[in-house]
């Protein structure tokens, strides 16, 4: 795996934690309190990413983040006879190989 240099980390909404960047070997190192935090993780080519990282016992913790690259998906919508279907796409989900599109008219596969 190769490290991500320049990913940002920000910390749930928490606006008075200023955000860090991942050095030349992808790590950053973020100094809070003993708590419960949402680390959010967002880089350039590459999906978002969140994890919720506990630190009630006081303890260092690493956490390694594996990020996925991100994509594109360009297309249209057709009815059974091969006709556009004129219709906004609101959602796309991959779930084992099916994909389902959800409209503003409904659902397509």
């Amino acid at each position: 795996m190769q490290a991500v240099e320049g990913a940002i980390l920000t910390l749930g909404l928490n606006q008075s934690i200023p955000s860090q960047t991942t050095d030349e070997n992808g790590r950053a190192r973020i100094y809070l309190t003993s708590s419960e935090w949402q680390v959010h993780v967002q880089a350039r080519s590459f999906a978002s990413f969140q994890q919720t990282v506990d630190l009630s016992d006081g303890r260092e913790k690493d956490i390694r983040v594996e990020l996925v690259p991100a994509g594109s998906i360009f297309g249209r919508i057709t009815d059974e006879k091969g006709r556009e279907v004129p219709a906004s796409v609101r959602d796309l989900r991959v779930s084992r190989g099916v994909k389902f599109v959800h409209t503003n008219r409904g659902r397509a596969r």
